[in-house]
């Protein structure tokens, strides 16, 4: 069975577009056009819109390393940092070490958060977060191997003449994507990162989802064929997080000495740490 196609929402485009012009900012010699073809959309931020509730964040990907590398340039050599960005941002030097000291300026437009895992720009205006991820790159239908839940397998991809209303341009879903979204039932796939997943069914459970048992039991049993008394392991486990919470988590779980380190601070770490 091949994927569903559906209308695209307002908010996806407004975002794809807002994305667009901040990177042409950081790169005026590439085009919104260009930008448009490398980027896409995917994950909660759909599901959120097709609900009629305006997303939180949207988590855009990279079809491949080449694009990334360049549109992200200025960033990518820095990690785990805050620094603000100016109207006249493309003249600043975010590798600058003193960028990440510098007081916040009424006029900033974006605070930017860069990780190992993602570039995040947030509107000061809206608070709206466009978060770029940056740990693997995939064309759209390749990312769905990479993705826990079946209601998260859909993406928006825009080429740049159809930020108007176009009638080809479309949502593109799993095939159970769209099921699962309309009777709010959790359905595991798989997951290189099942804690994160365990969490996740948590954060869907008390919106009122359903988790069927064998779905928790399924991620039960990939948890169980990690070895979480290696300190490794659960670091490892947390690039199943983005943005702050993997910050957070990777400065709290990484300063645990090796000979100290057991699953009860690891989980007493996530408890305190994050919000599920």
């Amino acid at each position: 069975m091949g994927n569903t196609r559906f209308q695209v929402t307002q908010e996806l485009r407004n975002a794809t577009r807002a994305v667009s012009k901040v990177l042409s900012e950081f790169n005026p010699r590439i085009t919104q056009e260009a930008i448009c073809n490398s980027i896409y959309i995917a994950g909660g931020a759909i599901t959120s819109s097709m609900a009629g509730k305006a997303p939180a964040d949207y988590d855009f990907y990279f079809r491949n390393q080449e694009d990334m590398t360049v549109l992200l340039s200025r960033f990518l050599p820095k990690t785990c940092s805050f620094f603000e960005v100016l109207p006249g941002v493309y003249e600043m030097d975010p590798g600058d070490e003193d960028l990440s000291r510098r007081p916040a300026k009424k006029d900033t437009s974006y605070r930017i958060h860069v990780t190992k895992q993602s570039v995040t720009f947030t509107e000061k205006l809206t608070g709206k977060k466009y978060q770029l991820v940056t740990r693997f790159c995939a064309e759209p239908d390749a990312l769905f191997e990479t993705y826990d839940f079946y209601h998260c397998m859909a993406y928006y991809h825009a080429a740049y003449k159809a930020m108007g209303v176009d009638p080809e341009d479309t949502l593109v879903f799993h095939p159970k994507a769209l099921p699962s979204m309309a009777s709010k039932t959790l359905q595991y796939s798989s997951s290189r990162f099942p804690i994160k997943a365990l969490l996740r069914a948590h954060k869907f459970i008390r919106r009122g989802w359903t988790c069927p048992g064998e779905e928790l039991l399924k991620i039960s049993c990939d948890i169980h064929d990690l070895n979480l008394k290696e300190k490794s392991v659960f670091l490892y486990q947390l690039r199943g997080f983005y943005g702050e919470e993997f910050r957070a988590l990777e400065t709290r779980i990484g300063s645990i000495p090796d000979e100290d380190f057991n699953k009860k601070a690891a989980i007493q770490a996530i408890e305190e740490l994050l919000n599920y």
